[in-house]
């Protein structure tokens, strides 16, 4: 009976020890994951403060070679 109670202990430490690696793994690629966000977020700001603003949601000049006009009522 000794036996038993020894590989189930020795089991369930081996449980524990693997679910605490892959929840430190799965930490660790969060925070990875919100610095890229967050880098990236501040990138497009700053992207967007060099250009003068985020772009007009319709052209300034009456001229659109594009798409851009669909649905704008032109």
């Amino acid at each position: 009976m000794q036996h038993h109670q020894h590989w189930r202990r020795t089991a369930a430490a081996a449980m524990r020890a693997r679910l605490t690696a892959n929840a430190t793994k799965l930490t660790t690629t969060a925070d990875e994951y919100e610095a890229t966000d967050n880098n990236a977020a501040a990138a497009l700001t700053a992207v967007a403060q060099r250009a003068g603003g985020p772009p007009p949601l319709a052209p300034h000049s009456g001229v659109d070679a594009g798409a851009g006009a669909l649905g704008t009522g032109r």
